[in-house]
This record gives structure tokens, sequence and C-alpha cells, in this order.
């Protein structure tokens, strides 16, 4: 998945289809010192959105590492030398910055090819990198592409000299008509955009987003006042389009991110329109509310978020597809539970002990011949501990139903919650269903744990949780936690809407509570 995005990136910042006759370095008149190219004359009325990155401040290991967290992936490390390789390449030839200029006609184009039929054919966004050498800036982009699989004849890349004082050059990949117009006449310039590159507080790397002022006129007329009455938020599309002048997203990129927004409004009564919109987007937004700090000034409005605590809990919120392996995971683990307790008429032991109550292995090796792992139960020799020497190679066995992609194969965060009153809780005879008077479908069994918790799925270590404060231990950083009951039915909780009383209630069998959800 990483190397598709970053291909995806390439293809996207220029690499075009190689169908066409070989464009790899298109001239364009020369300019003149009485018109000499800067970075602003690539910026005519059309353009919409400006990406400008700090190549020299890039810590491609910080960052590398950042990604591999967020996808959980590794990145592949061919790619990462490959890359590594070109940004050095970029600054040996005094490339600086890169810039990403695009018109709302080439961000429209470029994903309607993509949804299409996944070609970039036709007008993409403009890649500009101001250089001393633009010689080897097209010689590490055309290395850089053969290591990505696209031919160099597919590259379609520009050199000009800016014709001023310092001789800087610039190279540029795609779209081929903001160059020409660049080198033809003086352009006139989007005020809003150059008010907002050099608006104050800015971060080392920045988006920024404004509307043509044709494109917002058709907005206006084409959009509605009201989204649906099913969307979560009262806004209005078409005031939106009509208060909002300007966008600048900026950002520090590991090892000390950061990020913050800023909105420019035409009018005081915008910035109040916007500000209770927002607001009420961060009220539904669960824990991210307290990482985001929101002020405004004039027209202007500011985000300064938190990023380090919101990369935590994106890290730790898994994926959608993670979260559905989990819980059919955790249903069979509850129909292990119940054909258990039909053979044996009681539940699982929360472990096997010796004769001196002394615990050896855990509730999760009881049913392995349950989950199909009966050779691996028949492997274990059930009177000495989990971790002795005569069991240690059948723990290190991989069991898919326990194994938790974030930690050790051998680790699981299946745990069996002990707390006074639980299923789990004492070392007396197991459980029967006839106990479990606050009825099974209101009775948690087990409980997807946060990573912190997670154990040698072997291990009979119990995991007692708090009884003042059962939720952070249950949830930690997370928003929800998935949990198996008793009748074999698996449920999400979700941190913001549960209270200890409640939770508490649901781990107990017989405390007769009301439990409110």
């Amino acid at each position: 998945m990483i190397r598709h995005a970053v291909i995806l990136l390439t293809l996207a910042l220029g690499l075009q289809n190689a169908h066409s006759q070989d464009n790899s370095l298109q001239k364009n008149p020369p300019p003149t010192s009485e018109n000499p190219v800067s970075i602003e004359s690539f910026i005519g009325q059309d353009v919409c959105l400006t990406v400008e990155v700090d190549i020299t401040s890039l810590d491609l290991t910080a960052n590398r590492a950042l990604l591999e967290k967020l996808s959980g992936e590794k990145f592949p490390p061919e790619l990462a030398v490959s890359i590594r390789d070109l940004v050095d390449a970029l600054m040996q030839a005094g490339v600086e910055k890169g810039y990403l200029i695009a018109t709302v006609g080439s961000i429209g184009d470029m994903l309607w090819r993509l949804q299409l039929n996944g070609g970039l054919n036709g007008i993409s966004p403009l890649l500009v990198l101001p250089c001393k050498k633009p010689d080897q800036v097209q010689a590490a982009l055309e290395t850089f592409a053969q290591q990505q699989g696209q031919t160099t004849s597919s590259l379609k890349i520009q050199k000009l000299s800016a014709a001023n004082e310092d001789g800087q050059s610039f190279v540029l990949i795609g779209n081929s008509e903001p160059a020409k117009r660049a080198t033809q006449t003086a352009q006139p310039q989007r005020d809003a955009l150059k008010e907002a590159q050099t608006a104050k507080n800015h971060l080392t790397h920045k988006v920024i987003f404004s509307l043509p002022a044709e494109t917002r006129r058709d907005l206006i007329d084409l959009w509605p006042d009201k989204m649906p009455p099913t969307f979560p938020v009262a806004i209005s599309p078409r005031a939106m389009v009509q208060d909002i002048r300007w966008i600048v997203a900026s950002a520090d990129l590991p090892p000390e991110p950061a990020l913050q927004i800023q909105i420019n409004m035409f009018s005081k009564e915008a910035v109040t329109r916007v500000q209770n919109a927002i607001s009420t987007s961060l009220a539904l937004a669960g824990p991210i509310k307290k990482h985001v700090q929101m002020t405004t000034a004039d027209n202007l409005l500011s985000l300064d978020v938190a990023i380090e605590p919101l990369l935590a809990l994106l890290t730790t919120a898994p994926s959608p597809a993670r979260a559905q392996q989990k819980m059919n995971s955790l249903k069979q683990i509850g129909l292990a539970t119940h054909n258990y307790h039909a053979i044996h008429g009681h539940l699982p032991p929360r472990c096997f002990t010796d004769p001196a109550g002394k615990p050896l292995q855990s509730w999760r090796v009881a049913i392995l011949p349950l989950i199909e792992q009966q050779a691996v139960y028949e492997a274990f020799n059930l009177k000495e501990p989990w971790n002795a020497a005569s069991n240690q190679m059948v723990a290190a066995t991989l069991i898919p139903l326990y194994a938790n992609v974030k930690s050790e194969a051998t680790k699981t965060t299946f745990r069996a919650p002990v707390l006074k009153g639980s299923l789990w809780e004492g070392d007396g005879p197991p459980r029967k269903f006839r106990n479990i008077t606050d009825g099974l479908s209101n009775t948690i069994a087990v409980i997807d744990a946060p990573d912190s918790a997670a154990t040698a799925w072997a291990n009979p270590e119990p995991w007692v949780i708090s009884d003042e404060n059962p939720v952070s231990d249950v949830f930690g950083d997370r928003e929800t936690a998935t949990a198996l009951m008793l009748d074999g039915s698996v449920r999400t909780l979700t941190k913001s809407k549960m209270t200890n009383e409640n939770l508490k209630a649901m781990l107990t069998i017989a405390g007769g509570e009301e439990i409110e959800l």
C-alpha cells in the first residue's frame, strides 16, 4: 500500500503515460530581464491550490517511522533508499523547496481520469523545483522514475532560466500551460493567494487553498443552502463558499510534528458562522476536541492542533478491516466458550493450576481443542507452567485466532477482565451459566484490551481491572473497545459514552445493576 501511494503521488506530480511523442524536455520562450521568472510567475488567476515543501528540513527517517506507524505496514527498504537518493541529489543541485501548483481544472481532470481508468493523461498539477543545476535535477528525476518502473520518456520535464541576478533556474513537471504563460507576459496575480502566502506564523511546510472568483460564483449558484437532515452538522455549503477567502494549513513534520490551520473570511460575521460550524464538528469528534485550540482575530480564525496526542489516537484506532477481524475472532472465542460449557458443564477456568494453586496456563489454552488447535493442546505439558522448558516451543506457536497485528506474533490482546464480582475473579471452581444472574447478554466475558496489556497467549497472569477507574484500564488511549458478551454477541464500547458504574455493571455477573447505555 505504501509503495502504491508513493507511485501514485509521483504520477500525480506529472509522470504521464507515454502514449504520445517524447516530450522529455519541452522548451519555452526564454524569460527576459524585463519579465524575470519567479515562483509567483506560475500562480495565475485560475490557480486554487499551492503546496510548499521545504526539502532541506525533511527528516526522512522520522517520516518513514510515522508512515509505518500510521499504516501498520513496513516501508519498502528499496523505496526508502530511492527516496533518500532523490532528495540528496535534489539538494546537491540547489533545490531547497518544491512547489505544487494546481488549477481547479487540473484537480478536477486528474480526479476524473483516476476514477475513470486510472490514467493521468491530460491536465495535471504543476511541480516546480527552483534550483541551481537543472540538468542534475532532471537526471535525478529520471533515475527515480526508472526505479519506480516508469520510462524516462514519460517524464514531461521543462527547464527555465529565471533571468535574474542570482541565476536561479526552474525544473517543471506536469502542466505546460503555466510555464508558457510565465515566460510570455507578466501574469496578474491572485491577491488572496499572495496574501495567504505572506500571512504570519506559518510553520515549515504549507498548503494554501483559495477559490478563483469565477469558480466561487459558480459554486454559490450551484451549491445548496443546507445539508440533508441526516448530516451530523448543520452547515450551509453555499455560505461556506461565500464566507471563506483562503485557507492555509501549515505543518512541521517529524521528529517534532506540529499543525496549524488559518482560515481568512470576508467579514467578521463570516468568522462567527465558520467558528460555530467548526465548534459543532469538534463536539462530535470525541477525544480529538481537547487537542484543538481555536482562536479568532479580526477576519482570521486559527486552529492550533496538538499533533502528538492526535497521532497517538490515530495509531491506536484500528482500521475497519482490522476491527472486523477482531470481532470475528471474538465471536469464535464465544462459540468455543459455549461448546466448552456444553462438554464440561462449566465455563473455562481462568487458568489451569497445580495442586498448590500455582497458575500454569491461561484459559486460552483450555479452549484450544475447540478452535481447531487440538494438536497444540496435546503438545502442552499441562502439569508444568506455560513457560517451562517443556512448554517453551509449543507456547511459541502462532495461534491465528489470538494473534494481534501490532504485537509480537505470540502475544494477544484478548484478555479476561478480573474485577471483584466478575466472571474471572478468584481461584475457585469455574462458573456455570446459571451463576450469571445478571444475564448472559449483559455480562462481558472477554475484551480486546489496549496494546499495552498484550500478553503471551498461554500466560495465565490475570488482567486486573481497577475498581475505581475501570474505564481507564479497559480503553486506555482508545475511543472504542470491543467486548465479547457471555451470550456470544460482540459489542463495540465507546469511551465517551461509558461510565465507570456502567462498565462495572457489565463486568460483574450477579450484581443486579441496571445498565444504562
